[in-house]
């Protein structure tokens, strides 16, 4: 099992068995902040989102951005929480989305460190961390369903 972290860009890399190996598996988990710059352009709602690849299949991926401007309503939901492999609370985003390169309250994800086992990795838990924007008033702190989407 090797890890990797790339705290500059928030990804973190886990991998076992050998490279082009039927047996081969790889997770990401992207801590990165939204988007790029103070707008976060080009930024989606997936703080904490997890990719999955298996013997060189993909299994859980980062659904990318579909469509730039023929398609709004899909361009919408590809920006948003439940397009992700992440948690999803309510089926809200996990930001405010103020237009197509634009956004308003950001949430987020943290990594406080990656700790190692000889048999395992593990990241710490810290449910604290975790909030949603459910319009212009403060985050949901109860009845809550926690998904992931795949």
């Amino acid at each position: 099992m090797h890890s990797e972290a790339f705290p500059d860009t928030g990804l973190y890399l886990l991998q076992a068995g050998a490279a082009a190996s039927p047996d081969r598996l790889s997770v990401t988990l992207d801590a990165g902040p939204l988007g790029y710059g103070v707008l976060a352009a080009h930024g989606h709602a997936d703080a904490l989102a997890v990719t999955l690849r298996i013997g060189g299949h993909d299994v859980l991926v980062d659904p990318g951005t579909y469509d730039y401007f023929t398609h709004p309503e899909w361009r919408t939901y590809f920006r948003g929480t439940p397009a992700h492999n992440t948690v999803t609370i309510d089926d809200a985003n996990q930001s405010e989305m103020l237009g197509p390169f634009l956004w308003g309250r950001r949430g987020g994800g943290e990594v406080y460190g990656v700790v190692a086992h000889r048999r395992r990795r593990q990241l710490p838990r810290d449910p604290r961390r975790i909030s949603t924007v459910t319009g212009p008033g403060s985050p949901r702190a109860r009845n809550n369903r926690y998904r992931s989407r795949g």
